[in-house]
């Protein structure tokens, strides 16, 4: 799953807004055939900076835990990169965007534990396939 970090941008950006650019990176992301991504299979991280100074003047984009695969070429790669940098341009103008790709092997050391059960998100699937019972308090999760 590769890991996507957005470090720059401007202070007070609301969160509508870095949900807008993670929905459309991820949407460009997954555009790209030979990386074969879901949405779903990418994390978003817009950590805060320590330095206000500069913020927005230069953004810097890392993607990291991307599997090495063939189909995955230093031109998909870069793909890859000019996606994501035009999305985040799109939405900062002004700025210098900067992209760095690190293609990563599992054999050089890796783990991950089983992704912990998002009740909220499997409550509103519930809701989804059997309509309005689950907010009535019918399938209570808090058990």
């Amino acid at each position: 799953m590769p890991v996507i970090v957005v470090l720059g941008i401007p202070a007070g950006t609301s969160e509508e807004t870095l949900e807008a650019i993670r929905d459309n990176c991820a949407k460009e992301v997954s555009a790209i055939e030979e990386l074969n991504l879901a949405p779903s299979q990418m994390s978003f991280f817009f950590p805060p900076d320590m330095m206000a100074s500069g913020l927005g003047e230069e953004i810097i984009v890392f993607v990291a835990g991307l599997f090495t695969k063939p189909e995955r070429t230093s031109v998909v790669r870069n793909r890859l990169a000019k996606a994501l940098g035009t999305v985040i341009k799109t939405q900062f103008r002004e700025a210098m965007v900067e992209v760095f790709t690190h293609p990563f092997d599992p054999a050089n050391g890796f783990w991950i534990s089983k992704r912990p059960v998002n009740v909220y998100r499997a409550n509103r699937e519930l809701e989804r396939m059997l309509g309005p019972a689950v907010n009535r308090g019918c399938l209570d999760h808090r058990d």
